[in-house]
């Protein structure tokens, strides 16, 4: 018996914060995937703080697999995941749900309680990650999802017009 073949293989994808500039450019241009107009997205990510599941051996500014975007709430100890976004070739791979249990355990290492979370009336897909992910459903914020919010206008996803927000939280 081989005890080396036998030996589980290293996970080569790590979570980290965002901190050169060419790890925050390849950030950036992922989160505009989430189809925020890009004027929010950049004043956000200069605002908040970016996290990327990568390669644990990735290069600066190679593309991550995954990214996401938090920013603080009153105290910090409740922060908002304010956009979230996996490349698109990878999705339905696990890797959003990867993106955030690894964002759970770095946020609770912090100090923070609760999390929250948002997203439109029409993107079931991301409604089910939140719930399979833990988030509870918390409220309706009506017209929420308007330009002047960063949302684009007309977007709709199938025959559902992105109209309202749907609010989730999460104790951690």
């Amino acid at each position: 018996m081989d005890q080396l073949a036998d030996a589980p293989m290293a996970d080569p994808l790590l979570l980290r914060a965002v901190r050169g500039d060419a790890d925050r450019a390849a950030a950036t241009s992922l989160l505009l995937v989430a189809g925020v107009a890009e004027p929010y997205v950049r004043a956000w990510a200069e605002e908040g703080e970016i996290f990327v599941l990568g390669d644990s051996c990735a290069c600066p500014g190679e593309s991550p697999v995954g990214a996401a975007l938090v920013m603080a709430l009153g105290t910090g100890r409740t922060m908002e995941l304010r956009l979230m976004a996996v490349q698109p070739d990878r999705r339905g791979e696990g890797f959003g749900r990867r993106l955030l249990y690894d964002l759970y355990d770095v946020l609770r290492a912090r100090g923070v309680r609760r999390l929250v979370s948002s997203t439109s009336n029409a993107d079931m897909s991301r409604m089910a990650l939140f719930q399979k992910s833990g988030f509870r459903f918390s409220h309706v914020e009506r017209d929420g999802c308007m330009p002047e919010h960063g949302w684009l206008p007309g977007k709709r996803q199938g025959d559902l017009a992105e109209r309202d927000l749907l609010w989730f939280e999460l104790e951690l």
